[in-house]
């Protein structure tokens, strides 16, 4: 309770700050902000620890009980998370059950991926990509991963092809 409450502080108080600014904020305003924040950022950071973390964060869990507990309420929190999205999709022939298997498979899939390409091509460019940016890029793109290959030119048409 210490760290978050102390967050929940800290995000009120920026908040609070920044209506000020605005002045037509109320009290009100700024506690449902802060409230909003602080909720939309568990989501993220179960999704981080048991997505592209989990190679680090397991053998942390194996030998640490504080870290054991983190990643048991982020997997916990996965799992009624991805169970809203078998909750809100439904679909047809897949059980919750099946849903949150293939969750984790994917999970798990996608975490060994990104830590096989960092080992096979180790670089701090690389690692910049598991990292949040620190301001918006001018490009408008999220993240800081370097941009893909550009789209392949479009196929010309032939002179008789309709659309």
């Amino acid at each position: 309770p210490g760290p978050a409450a102390t967050a929940a502080l800290v995000g009120a108080a920026a908040a609070a700050s920044r209506a000020r600014r605005w002045g037509t904020a109320t009290v009100r305003d700024v506690a449902v902000l802060a409230l909003a924040a602080e909720a939309s950022a568990g989501p993220a950071i179960a999704r981080a620890a048991t997505r592209v973390w989990w190679p680090l964060a397991l053998p942390a869990a194996l030998a640490s009980r504080r870290a054991r507990r983190w990643l048991l309420v982020c997997a916990g929190g996965r799992v009624m998370w991805e169970g809203w999205g078998w909750w809100r999709h439904r679909p047809e022939g897949i059980g919750p059950g099946t849903w949150l298997a293939l969750s984790a498979a994917d999970d798990l899939a996608y975490g060994t991926g990104v830590w096989a390409g960092l080992l096979q091509r180790p670089s701090r460019g690389s690692l910049r990509c598991l990292l949040p940016a620190r301001r918006p890029r001018p490009s408008g793109r999220l993240g800081r991963c370097p941009p893909g290959p550009p789209p392949p030119p479009p196929q010309p048409s032939s002179p008789g092809a309709t659309r």
